[in-house]
């Protein structure tokens, strides 16, 4: 399986696409103006304690104030039982880190836990011991690595805990020490970064930032078999010396793009990303999936579409939810979807059919690095799941709320803002004293279009009913629900 990463770097946006076999896997986003980054510290005032929610408001800097809540402060044993009016007070300047970006109308949320990521490990300065990802699974390397950082924590005199990631399986001595070093001292900048800020008695101040987009996706990812493209000379470099410091044997993986046709057209990424933005994605076989994405949470519906089979119904049904799997697993990691995610498979009644899919559905999440909570089948073919949510997903990132439909996804029909126009006609200008009169209708074509043909009785009617002359005219800049109505140039209302 051929694996590459594709970066196309710009003054005010990078962008980062994974591609297996020529097919966007994953695509990530940043914009350079854009602050309030998971990973990121900040010497932040408490403004606002929320006693009922046993949380705080933060002032960090940002357009909105951030969140924390209780279960995110790192407390002592000695104030395990405590409140969070007991942990702060308003005013308080305090270290927090972002764990989770905004999204729609909330802010960021944060911990007092600060974790600190390196290619093999986390160092936690608040923390205790060393712990292990649960995807080092052979137990000889868990003893091992165990042991290792225990004795390089005793030895250093380094405060706190580490957790040990997967990149780590296998690291040398050498390898794991160096991580530490270059974490322990980041900690020790960070904290004098810290103590500053509070004597110079600043409200807000970012102490520290969390790598670049691409590198530290780099950082978090396995380089076995993987191939990486850049488009721009200075982030070519600087991930050129990153590898330097961090993975030297990722420097033969690393090339420089610098051909005619741009980087992301080339492996066809622009279309596909295009595509991630629709609701309806289509199956290999002829079925479907709908994806309908909202606030509260997202649901994926599995349809036959034109897919009949070979076999017998039910056989049917099970080879569409089964190809569905892989094609909403791709969407979920593609899109970036988080939250709660309901799948609204096809039903089907066979019990080993539901079992069948059920588990190459926790076979193929188990390779997504974000974790995931899955649900049984229901009686009606629904599984429900919960994916962590630390950012906005594709759509959010990349697409705002529709003016004219608020974000619903619909409008009203050409036929109902007609009938709302009519209405307001006879409602506002039927009991008018000035007679006759010449009545203006301005709105969108398609609703001029209904008025002049489909309603032209109707308009024919209030003419005559309200001796008026109505003159249908069209706005090429109003969207479908808009319009305007007047007479005797007194505009009478504007929608």
């Amino acid at each position: 399986m051929t694996k590459e990463i594709l970066i196309n770097h710009l003054p005010m946006q990078t962008r980062l696409a994974v591609v297996q076999d020529g097919v966007l896997d994953e695509i990530y986003i940043e914009n350079h103006r854009q602050l309030g980054q998971v990973g990121d510290v900040y010497l932040g005032t408490v403004v606002r304690i929320l006693t009922g929610m046993q949380a705080v408001f933060v002032d960090i800097g940002l357009a909105r104030t951030a969140f924390l809540h209780i279960d995110d402060v790192k407390q002592s044993a000695q104030k395990s039982n405590f409140k969070i009016e007991q942990l702060f007070y308003q005013g308080e300047r305090i270290l927090v880190q972002i764990i989770k970006g905004g999204v729609g109308d909330k802010g960021v949320r944060l911990t007092t836990d600060i974790a600190l990521v390196g290619r093999y490990l986390v160092y936690r300065p608040l923390g205790v011991g060393v712990g292990l990802s649960s995807r080092i699974k052979p137990q000889k390397e868990r003893q091992r690595l165990k042991h290792v950082l225990s004795t390089l924590i005793t030895q250093k005199g380094v405060m706190g805990g580490v957790v040990v990631r997967t990149a780590a399986t296998k690291m040398d001595e050498d390898g794991l020490d160096g991580d530490l070093n270059r974490l322990y001292h980041l900690w020790q900048a960070l904290s004098d970064g810290f103590t500053k800020a509070k004597t110079h008695k600043l409200k807000h101040q970012l102490i520290h930032q969390e790598l670049p987009l691409p590198l530290r996706h780099l950082r978090d990812s396995s380089l076995d078999d993987l191939q990486i493209w850049v488009d721009d000379e200075q982030m070519y470099h600087s991930i050129q010396d990153f590898f330097l410091q961090i993975v030297p044997s990722g420097l033969s993986q690393l090339h420089r793009y610098a051909y005619h046709k741009p980087l992301f057209d080339k492996y066809d990424v622009e279309e596909q990303i295009q595509q991630a933005l629709k609701s309806r994605v289509d199956l290999p076989l002829g079925g479907y999936l709908v994806i309908d994405q909202t606030e509260a949470m997202t649901t994926i519906d599995v349809n036959t579409g034109s897919y009949v089979g070979k076999h017998s119904p039910q056989q049917t049904i099970y080879q569409i939810n089964l190809e569905a799997v892989w094609a909403i697993v791709r969407q979920i990691r593609l899109r970036q979807l988080g939250g709660i995610i309901i799948l609204d498979f096809i039903d089907m009644k066979a019990q080993h059919h539901k079992d069948a899919v059920l588990s190459t559905l926790k076979h193929e999440l188990s390779r997504d690095k974000t974790p995931t909570h899955i649900m049984s089948v229901s009686p009606l073919g629904l599984i429900e799941m919960a994916r962590k949510r630390t950012h906005q997903s594709l759509a959010q990132q990349l697409c705002q709320p529709c003016e004219a439909c608020c974000g619903t996804g619909m409008v009203k029909s050409n036929e109902t803002v007609a009938f709302e126009i009519i209405r307001k006609i006879v409602q506002t200008i039927g009991c008018s004293a000035h007679k006759p009169i010449v009545i203006d209708i301005l709105a969108a074509p398609v609703v001029i279009d209904h008025l002049a043909v489909h309603e032209k009785s109707m308009v024919q009617h209030l003419e005559h009913t309200l001796n008026a002359q109505i003159q249908l005219k069209v706005a090429t800049n109003y969207h479908q629900e808009q319009y305007a109505i007047s007479h005797h140039s007194a505009i009478i209302d504007d929608f």
